[in-house]
């Protein structure tokens, strides 16, 4: 799929999803992409945030450096960017797998892959979640004026992330159901009763777990 007209699809996808579905049939071929796109802008906003991060501190601390700040930090730590792409893709799946049974029980036709393309044309809502977490923990930072190392300093404000993180996660659990419906409709032959009623279990399931990280 070349860029342009996947990023105007993306965009009718999640703000005119009636319109998305309407005029089109989503495919897993297509969707696959979208959701491995997302995985690499996740795996660089995290490559990006931490040394935002290491300035924001090293704006706290003069006798900080920021580059040094990162020297220091466990190599652990990087590896989350490298974690980003496998926990897109898996959550993907989960809520493709949710979303699925749901459908099913209310009577919907289809396959488990014609709901991945559904939940997959969605999935950049989902980036939300990262640039809500993302100001949360620079904000973090920021309002934690100890001196300490990088290391301390994250596990300091991770209280704070993780609220930040659930807050981002509800709203983009709560995008992404607002363009499922039309979807599911049009995929798995259900009218709006039923695809209202999946969409909901869902979103209930993918909310209490969120709330139960906290």
């Amino acid at each position: 799929m070349s860029l342009q007209p996947t990023l105007a699809a993306i965009a009718t996808a999640l703000v005119f999803p009636h319109r998305f579905y309407r005029e089109r049939r989503p495919d897993p071929g297509d969707a696959g992409p979208v959701v491995l796109g997302v995985g690499l802008v996740s795996a660089v906003a995290v490559s990006v945030v931490l040394p935002l991060g290491a300035v924001v501190v090293s704006l706290q601390h003069p006798s900080a450096d920021a580059l040094g700040l990162l020297a220091d930090l466990d190599p652990g730590i990087y590896a989350l960017g490298l974690l980003a792409p496998v926990a897109v893709v898996a959550n993907w799946l989960l809520v493709g797998f949710l979303l699925h049974v749901a459908v099913t029980l209310g009577g919907g036709e289809g396959e488990y892959t014609d709901t991945l393309a559904v939940v997959g044309w969605t999935t950049p809502a989902t980036l939300l979640a990262m640039g809500v977490t993302a100001v949360g923990f620079l904000l973090a930072l920021w309002g934690n004026p100890l001196q300490m190392s990088y290391d301390a300093k994250l596990a300091a404000v991770a209280p704070g992330v993780g609220l930040a993180a659930t807050v981002g996660g509800l709203l983009s659990l709560l995008w992404q159901g607002y363009c499922w419906p039309p979807g599911l409709r049009r995929v798995h032959s259900v009218d709006g009763g039923a695809s209202g009623r999946a969409t909901a279990l869902t979103l209930a399931i993918g909310a209490i777990g969120l709330l139960l990280t906290l």
